[in-house]
């Protein structure tokens, strides 16, 4: 009885593992042409198979072709669902979309052989360190400047974004100072290739700088590529306090 029982439990078992083991193995091919690549560094590609280190950073490196395009080919079973990342070998360094925001992960269902050409506009900042140790990203200076005929007499304009040097969206950390002419302004530097986002706030959350038909407006972004003046009107303040 026990003997029949252990046969009835193992044989669908070892039925599932073989038939996996038949399944076909296709070549997929990855080209990725990176734009903005950081000195010296080099493509990853990371996904949810073993060929793409199941997640894990760095993942697996692409081999760099003469026309500045980078290659990998990795062997996957007939009906993988297959998904992926570019980096530059960290979450830290993930390759970003035409609108500067982290995109969603690719998908691919594995069906035959196939190439998937991917072309990379821009980076997160990341730690990319050159051989010396050093940051191998310009550094880019970028001045924000706040006009505001509705800032109240003696409170001060403050910028919160995604970034340290934004304060990590603390409302009242990073301030901007006031040029008397209604205009508060700051000059930061970044390295290029710096994705931002930010928002304009009077010192707190509750009192965040609005649109001018008085909404909340989405984080302003930035993908930093040189030196720049970003200019914003602010025609209204929130005052949740009051």
């Amino acid at each position: 009885m026990v003997r029949l029982l252990m046969s009835v439990v193992l044989f669908p078992l070892l039925s599932s593992v073989c038939s996996n083991a038949l399944l076909p193995e296709y070549t997929v091919e990855f080209i990725v042409i990176p734009a903005n690549l950081p000195v010296e560094a080099s493509v990853y590609i990371t996904g949810n198979v073993d060929a793409l280190g199941n997640w894990g950073a760095p993942g697996t490196v692409l081999e760099k072709r003469n026309n500045d395009s980078w290659i990998t080919r990795v062997p996957v079973k007939h009906g993988t669902e297959l998904e992926y990342k570019i980096t530059l070998g960290s979450w830290d360094t993930e390759a970003l979309a035409e609108d500067g925001r982290v995109p969603e992960n690719s998908y691919l269902h594995v069906i035959c052989d196939t190439t998937i050409t991917l072309h990379v506009p821009a980076w997160k900042p990341g730690l990319i360190k050159s051989d010396d140790g050093k940051p191998s990203q310009s550094l880019c200076s970028v001045t924000f400047r706040v006009e505001s005929d509705a800032v109240p007499p003696g409170d001060t304009v403050y910028i919160s974004g995604n970034h340290e040097k934004l304060g990590n969206w603390q409302a009242g950390i990073v301030e901007l100072d006031d040029q008397h002419d209604k205009a508060w302004s700051t000059t930061l530097e970044f390295s290029k290739g710096t994705y931002l986002e930010y928002k304009f706030t009077l010192g707190t959350w509750s009192q965040e700088a609005l649109t001018a038909d008085g909404e909340i407006p989405d984080n302003s972004r930035l993908n930093v590529q040189g030196d720049e003046t970003i200019r914003v009107r602010v025609p209204a303040w929130s005052d949740w306090e009051h």
